[in-house]
């Protein structure tokens, strides 16, 4: 079982399968699609013993090729790798196929292995108690009570849509966060300045007044859902 640091995180991995449909027929089902995502996923995972795959995600997209006529259905599945530090929790990667820890998706692949006796409480900056509430839960693997610098290394995507949150003060504790969607909270400003691998920010709110963001975003143009007068860069 995963508890008190008994396993380090290693990387994401993905599957993808694709599959055409022309007016809504043929092609795979649904569910064969996103079987045969995991599937592909296990299979670039090439898990050894010791190891195993948590939080196991699956995404579903359509994308139209030719109007309604011709279409293309996407899965992908994602999920981490983690690598036991205590042999009395080793799940072989055949029994580890048939767990699905399924949670939104949230990560990229992160190749470094960075030790497990590194923290950084995120708790400690955060403001608002409803995003700490938010980051714990989606945030904390191993379920300690904190977010390691592992962790927090992982997260590329933020979803905290309708949270009524007043703050986002310890989101700069996420330095690889890629994508930000926080429409619909409470607070008037957010310094995102320390997020410089931003890609897109999306933020819908009547009582938004300023967004601060490093000018690496804007040397990159990220993409901004907002008013772009509310940006300060710094």
């Amino acid at each position: 079982m995963l508890a008190h640091n008994n396993y380090r995180i290693l990387k994401e991995v993905s599957g993808m399968a694709t599959s055409t449909y022309i007016l809504g027929i043929g092609g795979l089902s649904q569910k064969a699609l996103t079987n045969n995502s995991r599937t592909e996923m296990f299979r670039n995972a090439n898990l050894k013993d010791g190891q195993a795959i948590i939080n196991i995600a699956t995404t579903v997209s359509n994308k139209m090729i030719v109007g309604p006529i011709y279409m293309q259905r996407s899965a992908i599945t994602t999920g981490y790798i983690i690598e036991f530090t205590d042999n009395r929790n080793v799940v072989s990667s055949e029994k580890n196929q048939n767990t699905d820890n399924s949670v939104s998706k949230e990560n990229e692949p992160q190749s470094a292995v960075v030790s497990s006796d590194i923290f950084v409480n995120v708790e400690e900056g955060v403001e608002d108690a409803r995003f700490l509430q938010f980051l714990l839960k989606k945030y904390d693997l191993n379920s300690d009570g904190k977010i390691s610098q592992i962790e927090a290394n992982a997260v590329t995507k933020i979803d905290c849509r309708r949270h009524n949150l007043t703050s986002l003060k310890g989101i700069e504790k996420f330095p690889n966060l890629k994508y930000l969607k926080a429409s619909g909270n409470l607070f008037t400003s957010v310094d995102l300045s320390e997020n410089k691998k931003l890609e897109a920010v999306y933020f819908k709110s009547p009582v938004l007044q300023k967004v601060y963001l490093s000018k690496d975003c804007k040397d990159k143009k990220v993409w901004l859902d907002f008013d772009i007068n509310l940006v300060e860069w710094k």
